[in-house]
C-alpha cells in the first residue's frame, strides 16, 4: 500500500518528468525507490524559481492541490498504474492545464498551477523554462505545405507551356501564343498584267501590280498594302523599273513599254508590194509598211484627223496615179498640213482593205494605211 508521503513524491515526479526536467531512465529510478521507500530528502520539494511566463496567455493562480488517494485498477501496472487514474479522475475544479503528450521521450508541454505546498511554480534547474520540442506532426505538415508551394510556382512558370485545356480537355490557345506563332514574311515577288502603252504610270494605285509575300512556314499569299520607293511612267520602247516593298522585304519589277519611238516604228515597217496586200488583207492584216508616192486627192472635215488617196506606181511624166491606196492621218501639234501632188513617205500600219464610191458611181476598193508619221518630199 502506497503511503500519502509516497503519493506526493510520486505526484511532484511525474511533474518533474511532465516539464522536461527528468529523462525516463531518472523517472524511472527515481519512481522505483520512492516506491521502496528511500528517496524521500530528494523529492520532498522542487527547487523554488519563478513562475513561467507564458507569452500568449496569463498565468492562473496558484492552487493547492488535494491530495490525491489511490484508485486500485487490477491488472494494469501496478500500485504507480493506480495512482495514475486517481489523479486524473480527481484533478480540482478551476484548475487550468494544457497538455500535448507523446509516448516514451515524446515531448510534452504543460501549464500547471503549484502544487507544492510552498506556494511557487516548479521550474527547471536555475529558474530556466523547461525545454520544448517541436512537435513531429507538425513539422511534417510544413515540410508538406512548403512542397506543394514548390510544385505549384513550376507548374506555373516552369513548363515554358501557355497552353491551357478547356472542359473537354482541347488545348486552348493563348492570345499570347497566337501572336507568337505568326509566320513572318521571307519573300516577297511582283507581277505585271497592266497596260504598257507610254504614259502608264507604275505606282501603288495600278491595278496591273500584284504582289505575293512567302513566309517562313512555307505559305503565301497576295498582299495589298506595299508600296513602291518611286513611281516611274512608261516611256516608248524603253523598260521601266520600280521598287517594292512590303514587311521589310523588298522586289523589283521591270516593265517593258510596248509603245515604240519614232526611230523603232520605222524600222519595224516592211515595204511590201501592192499586189500582195490587195490579193491577201487578212494574211498581212496589223502588219507595219511603208509606202511612198503622190497624194492625188485630200479629204479635210475640220479635224486635226486627214484622209489621202495616194497613188505609188508611177505612171509617166512623173505621177503616180496607180496603186492607190486610201491613207488616215492624224496631224501633230503645229505640223504643216500636206496638200494635193506633195510626193510623201508614209509609216503605218495596215488595216484590211476598204471600199468605197467613185465619182462615177462605182465601187472601189483599195488597201488601206493607218499612217503614224509621214515624211513630204
Amino acid at each position: 500500500m502506497i503511503s500519502d508521503e509516497q503519493m506526493n513524491q510520486l505526484e511532484k515526479l511525474k511533474e518533474l518528468f511532465d516539464m522536461d526536467i527528468l529523462s525516463k531512465e531518472e523517472f524511472e529510478a527515481k519512481k522505483k525507490r520512492i516506491l521502496e521507500g528511500g528517496d524521500n530528502a530528494e523529492t520532498t520539494a522542487a527547487p523554488k524559481t519563478e513562475p513561467i511566463k507564458n507569452n500568449s496567455e496569463k498565468q492562473p493562480a496558484p492552487t493547492t492541490a488535494a491530495p490525491v488517494k489511490p484508485v486500485n485498477t487490477p491488472n494494469q501496472g501496478g500500485e504507480y498504474a493506480d495512482y495514475k487514474a486517481g489523479a486524473a479522475a480527481q484533478t480540482p475544479a478551476g484548475t487550468e492545464q494544457t497538455q500535448s503528450k507523446k509516448q516514451d521521450d515524446s515531448a510534452v508541454t504543460m501549464t500547471l498551477p503549484n502544487t507544492n505546498p510552498g506556494g511557487s511554480n516548479v521550474a527547471g534547474p536555475a529558474g530556466k523554462p523547461p525545454k520544448k520540442k517541436l512537435n513531429i506532426k507538425m513539422i511534417i505538415g510544413i515540410v508538406a505545405a512548403v512542397l506543394v508551394l514548390l510544385i505549384a510556382v513550376a507548374a506555373i512558370g516552369g513548363s515554358g507551356d501557355d497552353s491551357d485545356y478547356d472542359d473537354s480537355g482541347e488545348e486552348v490557345t493563348t492570345e499570347e501564343e497566337t501572336e507568337e506563332s505568326e509566320p513572318v514574311v521571307e519573300s516577297i515577288d511582283a507581277e505585271y498584267s497592266g497596260d504598257t502603252d507610254k504614259g502608264t504610270v507604275l505606282d501603288e494605285d495600278n491595278t496591273g501590280i500584284t504582289v505575293t509575300a512567302t513566309y517562313d512556314d512555307g505559305s503565301s499569299e497576295e498582299v495589298y498594302d506595299w508600296s513602291v520607293d518611286e513611281s516611274k511612267t512608261l516611256r516608248a520602247g524603253k523598260k521601266s523599273t520600280i521598287t517594292i516593298n512590303y514587311e521589310g522585304q523588298t522586289c523589283q519589277l521591270t516593265v517593258k513599254c510596248t509603245s515604240v519611238n519614232k526611230k523603232q516604228f520605222k524600222r519595224s515597217c516592211k515595204k511590201i508590194a501592192y499586189s500582195a496586200l490587195a490579193r491577201n488583207p487578212k494574211k498581212h492584216d496589223g502588219k507595219n509598211i511603208r509606202i511612198y508616192g503622190q497624194i492625188i486627192q485630200v479629204v479635210e472635215d475640220g479635224s486635226d484627223t486627214v484622209n489621202f488617196r495616194v497613188g505609188t506606181k508611177n505612171s509617166g511624166y512623173g505621177s503616180y496615179y496607180d496603186d492607190v491606196f486610201l491613207v488616215e492621218y492624224t496631224y501633230g501639234p503645229n505640223e504643216s498640213r500636206l496638200l494635193e501632188d506633195d510626193m510623201v513617205t508614209m509609216w503605218g500600219t495596215y488595216g484590211g482593205t476598204y471600199t468605197y464610191e467613185s465619182t462615177g458611181g462605182g465601187d472601189i476598193t483599195v488597201p488601206l494605211l493607218y499612217a503614224k508619221y509621214v515624211k513630204r518630199g
